[in-house]
């Protein structure tokens, strides 16, 4: 098993050499081959960078072939690299037990990788820059049984969520068990009936107002013989 003796962490050891094709990938043609991978090195939860690396040995990510060399000093990758255009990123970290040791093997070094500055720095701005997710819809759900008390407390509540901008998803489902309604019967009709009052209860406008507080972007669908049906509500901006 290959072991290494760690340095000092006070004490700067023996310079390191970093290999021939090493720097010139860092330089040369190889570098674009690698940039491909570099970007998952600016994730947030990757914090230790250049001077903040505290290990004493860390392995390196060869930007020409994308294996890992080493074992290297940091700060002597750092004294060979372009500061201006390159930061080293430390993406592992070594395992807990091995922390307080004196000796490591190769496999337990922290990994580093050599990332972009430009390219780092041009994510960032395109991902400010991308629109912010939409959150997911507000939902509304009913049987065709509801009692009025459940029906005035529902849609009370979900007025609330239009007002504060939401989108509202609404569905009315039958309950397990329920006779299949037929086209044009009384149910039918108390069914559609029922739609026709929950739209125009959740889009009303305020009592001081006469601009409705919500809109229908999609539906009512009715689907399944009749025993469901769902439309969507988005918030009118006051």
């Amino acid at each position: 098993m290959r072991l290494f003796a760690l340095p000092s962490l006070t004490r700067r050891g023996p310079t390191t050499r970093l290999p021939a094709r090493l720097l010139t990938g860092l330089r040369g043609a190889g570098l674009r081959t690698f940039h491909s991978t570099l970007l998952r090195a600016s994730d947030k939860n990757l914090k230790l960078r250049d001077e903040d690396i505290r290990a004493p040995l860390v392995r390196l990510v060869d930007p020409a072939s994308g294996q890992l060399q080493g074992p290297f000093q940091p700060s002597d990758i750092l004294a060979k690299i372009d500061r201006k255009a390159y930061a080293l990123l430390q993406v592992t970290e070594a395992p807990a037990e091995a922390r307080d040791r004196a000796e490591w093997h190769i496999s337990e070094l922290p990994i580093c990788r050599l990332i972009s500055k430009r390219q780092a720095y041009q994510k960032e701005r395109e991902k400010k820059k991308a629109p912010p997710r939409a959150a997911p819809p507000k939902v509304l759900q009913l049987s065709w049984n509801v009692t009025e008390n459940d029906l005035t407390h529902k849609v009370a509540r979900a007025r609330k969520d239009l007002e504060r901008g939401a989108r509202l998803r609404t569905v009315i489902v039958s309950k397990k068990g329920t006779p299949r309604v037929l086209p044009g019967s009384q149910e039918d009709e108390r069914r559609i009936g029922l739609v026709d009052t929950l739209l125009r209860d959740l889009c009303a406008p305020h009592a001081d107002s006469d601009a409705d507080i919500a809109r229908v972007v999609q539906g009512p669908t009715w689907k399944n013989g009749r025993s469901l049906v769902e439309w969507t509500l988005d918030a009118v901006a006051p």
